[in-house]
């Protein structure tokens, strides 16, 4: 009855110990999906700051667009006024309006760009981490299963061994029984 209860105590430690593995993993897991979302929320204030550092650097262009043409019109001005000339060219306008026409096509591939880069960073970190996640949780599971399997050799071992005693005490009893039966023939027969 000890022996049950023994064996009982030996499996319940074993699961004990199981499940207190298997909780700290999952929070191992837990600590690491937050730590996904964390850097979620970085790439997501890192793509805000690139936005806002693209409207700046654009207000800033337009501003020296503007006092280019400023500076360009009041030389024209001051000179069209000396010579009595026609303000701007059909060139200059033209020049004009390419040069807007290419800062323009710049920005936006320049913002296409950086869109693709960004999305390609987050989706390349992404899949990196989920990579890396899912070989630490096959590890993981392989380290579980084969603490398992060893688990399950050892307690099949002390099954054998518990076997192997007990045969081995019923031995003995019926050898002491046979020892004690042989003695009290032979006291019964000497008495007689």
């Amino acid at each position: 009855m000890s022996s049950s209860r023994a064996k009982a105590l030996k499996e319940k430690n074993v699961v004990v110990s199981l499940v207190k593995d298997l909780n700290k993993r999952m929070s191992d897991f837990e600590d690491s999906v937050s730590d996904l979302k964390i850097l979620k929320d970085s790439i997501l204030e890192m793509n805000d700051e690139i936005l806002r550092q693209e409207s700046e650097n654009t207000s800033e262009l337009l501003k020296l667009k503007n006092n280019l043409i400023e500076n360009k019109t009041k030389i024209l001005k001051d000179t069209a006024a000396e010579i009595g000339k026609v303000l701007i060219s059909q060139d200059e306008l033209n020049e004009l309006r390419n040069e807007v026409t290419k800062f323009k096509n710049e920005a936006v591939s320049m913002k296409n760009n950086m869109d693709k880069l960004i999305k390609e960073k987050v989706t390349e970190e992404v899949v990196n981490k989920l990579k890396f996640q899912k070989m630490e949780n096959e590890i993981e599971t392989a380290q579980l299963v084969a603490a398992t399997d060893n688990y399950k050799v050892q307690i099949e071992s002390l099954n054998q061994t518990i076997e192997r005693m007990s045969k081995e005490l019923d031995s003995q009893k019926d050898l002491t029984a046979s020892v004690c039966n042989v003695s009290k023939t032979r006291n019964f027969t000497e008495t007689k």
